[in-house]
């Protein structure tokens, strides 16, 4: 898979359609996810105030954080996030991707 994304410490990697869809984001969204960035990358997995991620639903190897209006789909690779996709939030999001769902169960 290739991987795309600035070689920056505190980065996650990217695929390439990721990484262009990190670009097409709003300043304003693109801002927000730099400022998550460094939790991210230190704690991919781990939930936090800042930091609001969930294993997806019926894949063992896949996460999601929200930021608000859109969802990243990554899955952690030696220890390093590599973030797949970035979409927004919308109802065809989550039926086109219903594997985004909490694999905790009662919490949506």
């Amino acid at each position: 898979m290739p991987v795309k994304g600035p070689a920056r410490s505190g980065w996650p990697d990217f695929t390439e359609t990721a990484w262009r869809e990190f670009l097409s984001l709003p300043p304003e969204v693109q801002d927000a996810l730099v400022e998550v960035f460094p939790e991210f990358v230190a704690h991919p997995t781990r939930p936090s105030p800042r930091l609001d991620v969930v294993p997806v639903r019926d894949d063992p190897i896949r996460w999601r954080l929200k930021i608000p209006g859109y969802r990243v789909l990554f899955h952690v690779r030696h220890g390093h996030a590599l973030v797949e996709e970035i979409e927004p939030r919308t109802g065809s999001t989550y039926l086109r991707f219903g594997r985004y769902g909490s694999a905790h169960p009662g919490k949506r």
